[in-house]
């Protein structure tokens, strides 16, 4: 049998069916298709953010590389003091306080009635010392010996031992020198 007329109702009721399911799966797509665009726009956003904040980042990093870089003088000059502030403490600790003794004996001299110059003087931490005397006249350095022998002179020290006696001559001066080795008595070093 063959048909010979077309049943438009029939036919039209299926298409219609199809359109919808079209219609759904076109509101489904845009709908995806939007999601999607926020989802991208939204991760754009993000991305330019943290490139942005990573720019900032890398070009502090460059700036305090660079400060850095402008203060190794400096950092070399703190270590340099650094150093020295070490030597230093180390030197106080070895130190023999020159000043006090020299001048004990320095006082000492002056109040002796001769003229003898102090023309060395050596001392350690330990207030051990050596030192010569200079005489330019022979009667000078023999009345020495009486002003060296006083209690004046020798309360000063611990004790005191004569350790040469040196006699110079040039064509038209003669000097004598007389050096000791002893220990000085313990000054306040407070002062």
């Amino acid at each position: 049998m063959k048909k010979t007329k077309i049943n438009l109702l029939s036919d039209r009721q299926d298409y219609t069916k199809l359109e919808r399911y079209f219609l759904y799966l076109r509101i489904g797509v845009l709908v995806y298709a939007v999601i999607l665009f926020s989802i991208a726009a939204i991760l754009t956003f993000f991305l330019f953010g943290q490139n942005d904040r990573i720019q900032g980042l890398n070009n502090q990093k460059k700036s305090y590389l660079t400060k850095m870089g402008g203060q190794k003088n400096e950092e070399a000059k703190l270590a340099y003091l650094s150093k020295k502030m070490d030597a230093y403490g180390t030197f106080i600790k070895d130190d023999a306080r020159f000043l006090p003794y020299f001048t004990l004996l320095n006082n000492a001299l002056k109040t002796s009635s001769q003229s003898a110059t102090l023309s060395s003087f050596v001392i350690d931490k330990d207030r051990e010392v050596e030192f010569t005397l200079a005489f330019g006249k022979l009667p000078d350095l023999l009345s020495s010996f009486e002003f060296i022998e006083s209690p004046l002179f020798l309360n000063n020290f611990e004790q005191l031992t004569l350790t040469q006696f040196l006699s110079q001559k040039n064509k038209t001066l003669t000097s004598y020198e007389i050096s000791f080795s002893g220990k000085f008595i313990k000054l306040d070093e407070k002062n």
